[in-house]
């Protein structure tokens, strides 16, 4: 309020101020005026006096004529102060007769000295006027101080402000930073307090879950134990009959391992779906098989086992899929997108468990050896398959090599070494019936050599 009372006083200093400089230029002007045209009235009287003078003097000269022509000039012209001058002059030459009296420089110097009179006058007026307006000027450059020391104050003023509103501007933002930066921290506490609660929320919902699976799991385990005994108890009953404990026991070489996920290099390599976490590595083999037909291996009229359209070999694994290079194909047979694969020793859900009894002869040399079993068995092994020492009703598969013939009984003069070959023939025998009915009476899969060999994909090298 106080800046705009002070911006009112100086506005209205102005405007007088305005106001008087053009009222005393207005004056001024009148007054330049006025001097102006009484000095042409001036000039103009001399001029006309002096004209009439020159006229009055020329007649005076003729004689008798110029007292009748100076009255008709004095009396034509007795409106004019000049005139009359002229009149008095002419009346007062009658009168004296005097003609020398008057003459040219007496006349202007009465000229003159009015002219000055008038002059003075006006000139007094000017000077006047001047003080006046000089005065008038005086009190505007007074009021125009006083209006620019009004300004200066309230320049002062605003600078004073403007220094407040920069100090209150610094104030409130660092108030402002100070509050987001209390803002930031209440939401991380928040932030943490709420991960906190849901850690404990979790960790409640799982020790709950925890305990909840292991009263599951011992359930389970209890159940499963309990299907055990009463499962163990059918296959002593069968055992005891002879005839067998499970006759739906499933053939889990007729179970597919994978498929066929395309073909390239013009049949020579395929894509198989199986990955690294499938516990697959280069190496395998596996049978392939037409998604129509279904996995069979078929044994042929000469004995011999009808595998697979082809044998594949994986060379290479990663975490999108493996690739095998196919190292045995029927004529005529084009292996496509979706055919299955399969491998009696590779399941990439469950392991396989193996019973390998006997010799065999891995080479093909016509000697069974204790060597061809081993190897057998590393085949397996490398399947991640198991290899148990007897068979039981988790055994998947027995595996046998040459089947050992009952021997003859030796007649009473046989020799000790032939006592010896037969006691060992005998025994192993013995050892494989006991082992062939035991998984007969189990209805574990019988697999002989040959068979082993085509379903797990062997080939020779």
């Amino acid at each position: 309020m106080a800046a705009r009372g002070r911006n009112s006083d100086s506005s209205n200093g102005a405007v007088v101020g305005m106001v008087i400089f053009g009222l005393t230029t207005l004056i001024l002007v009148v007054i330049c005026g006025f001097q102006i045209s009484s000095t042409n009235e001036a000039l103009a009287d001399k001029e006309s006096a002096e004209k009439e003078l020159a006229v009055y003097i020329k007649f005076s000269e003729r004689g008798g004529e110029k007292y009748k022509n100076i009255r008709a000039l004095a009396k034509s012209k007795g409106t004019s102060s000049f005139a009359q001058l002229i009149q008095m002059s002419a009346q007062k030459q009658t009168l004296i007769g005097v003609k020398e009296a008057m003459t040219n420089l007496q006349i202007r110097r009465i000229f003159d000295i009015a002219a000055k009179d008038e002059n003075t006058t006006l000139l007094s007026q000017y000077k006047k006027l001047q003080l006046e307006r000089d005065m008038l000027m005086d009190k505007v450059d007074n009021r125009d101080l006083a209006l620019a020391e009004r300004n200066q104050a309230f320049d002062a003023l605003m600078l004073e402000i403007k220094k407040r509103q920069i100090a209150y501007n610094g104030v409130a933002d660092k108030a402002g930073k100070d509050l987001q930066k209390e803002q930031t921290r209440n939401a991380k506490y928040t932030a943490k307090q709420e991960k906190l609660f849901s850690a404990v929320e979790r960790a409640s919902g799982q020790k709950e879950g925890e305990l909840r699976n292991i009263v599951l799991t011992h359930k389970g385990v209890i159940k499963n134990k309990e299907h055990k005994i009463m499962e163990l108890k059918a296959r002593l009953a069968g055992l005891i009959s002879a005839k067998g404990a499970n006759n739906n026991r499933r053939d889990i070489g007729s179970i597919k391992d994978g498929t066929v996920q395309a073909v390239f290099k013009n049949g020579q390599y395929v894509v198989l779906n199986l990955r690294r976490r499938d516990h697959i590595k280069a190496g395998m083999t596996f049978e392939i098989f037409s998604a129509t037909t279904g996995i069979k291996f078929v044994e042929n009229p000469d004995g011999t086992l009808k595998r697979g359209m082809a044998t594949v070999e994986v060379v290479d694994v990663d975490d999108k899929g493996s690739t095998a290079m196919v190292v045995r194909q029927e004529k005529g047979i084009l292996l496509q997108k979706g055919d299955f694969i399969a491998n009696i020793a590779y399941d990439p859900r469950a392991t396989v468990r193996f019973v390998v009894h006997g010799q065999f002869d891995f080479d093909g040399s016509g000697v069974a050896t204790d060597e061809g079993r081993r190897q057998i068995e590393a085949i397996i092994h490398n399947y991640k398959a198991k290899i148990d020492r007897q068979v039981t009703f988790q055994t998947d598969f027995l595996v046998v090599g040459d089947v050992p013939v009952k021997p003859r009984v030796l007649s009473d003069v046989a020799s000790q070494r032939q006592i010896e070959r037969y006691n060992a023939a005998l025994k192993r025998y013995n050892a494989f019936e006991k082992v062939r009915k035991k998984a007969k009476g189990l209805n574990v899969p019988i697999l002989s050599q040959n068979r082993f060999m085509a379903e797990v994909g062997h080939y020779k090298r």
